[in-house]
């Protein structure tokens, strides 16, 4: 379901006080190649996300987004060589997406 109609949905269901959640991505601020849809579409949530936290506010509803680092997944590494994925590691912090514990 797209993010505007759940965000719609909630804000009509949510008591005062309460949050919206939704997802982006850090990838937003990298312009990376291959990935021009879905940067698009997560800069699209994160406008979306500012503009109803501006909408909400006065209900006291919160809307703010999560954007994760790099998550080691088949849509991640999917088109991506080797040296990609050695690349794109050595840009993100130290933990479990790197396979570190």
């Amino acid at each position: 379901m797209p993010v505007a109609a759940v965000m719609s949905a909630a804000a009509r269901r949510l008591a005062e006080g309460r949050a919206i959640v939704n997802p982006s991505s850090t990838a937003t601020r990298t312009a990376t190649p291959c990935l021009g849809v879905y940067l698009a579409a997560k800069s699209g949530v994160e406008t979306l996300t500012r503009v109803a936290a501006k909408e909400f506010g006065p209900r006291r509803i919160r809307v703010n987004a999560v954007a994760p680092g790099l998550i080691d997944s088949p849509m991640f590494r999917d088109g991506k060589t080797e040296e990609d994925l050695r690349r794109f590691t050595a840009q993100s912090p130290p933990g479990p997406a790197r396979g570190e514990r």
